[in-house]
């Protein structure tokens, strides 16, 4: 339904919440390529399985059936993870982490300018008391997942990322990887 890799997908694209499409007619599930088709619109799914590039994965499940569209255009909510990557850090690299439960929500905000379409808060250097999100759970200060957004903690040399791991203030904690998945949805 997807592919993210770059600064295409950050938080504050439109490929999020809107029916643009991208690169449609590049079909092969390759990992160097941003992409959203049709189905991310259209297609009522219940569940989702993401693949990153280093070939990790995670099957999560909706609360309810909805296109991917219709879930990002909506608040706050945490998905149930079926099997894969315990968390999003899994997902990204293969390394284990704390997190700010739970590890897997969608259009997840903190008190400060720090935001996540899919993914969740890890709890590394700094502590997961950066406000709840519209969930009700805590947030921190380590982004990981899709969609990321940090306009709070500068400096913002990484501050935006399609897939991947955005440490406030442009620290290296988890190493501010920017990486690539792949969001298929049934």
């Amino acid at each position: 339904m997807m592919r993210a890799s770059g600064t295409e997908w950050g938080y504050s694209s439109d490929l999020w919440t809107t029916a643009n499409t991208l690169n449609v007619d590049q079909v092969q599930p390759q990992f160097n390529n941003n992409a959203k088709f049709s189905a991310f619109n259209t297609l009522p799914v219940q569940e989702i399985f993401i693949k990153s590039e280093f070939g990790n994965s995670v099957h999560l499940k909706l609360p309810q059936q909805k296109t991917l569209l219709e879930l990002f255009q909506g608040g706050c909510t945490t998905l149930e993870r079926i099997d894969g990557a315990e968390h999003p850090l899994k997902l990204i690299d293969g390394r284990d982490t704390t997190m700010c439960t739970p590890s897997w929500r969608v259009n997840t905000k903190g008190n400060y300018d720090a935001m996540i379409r899919l993914g969740g808060w890890a709890h590394v250097h700094w502590n997961c008391n950066y406000g709840a999100d519209g969930c009700g759970h805590n947030t921190g200060a380590h982004l990981l997942g899709f969609g990321l957004y940090d306009g709070q903690w500068q400096p913002f040399t990484a501050n935006e990322k399609s897939f991947g791991i955005r440490d406030a203030h442009d620290a290296n904690y988890l190493g501010q990887t920017a990486s690539s998945a792949i969001i298929f949805g049934r």
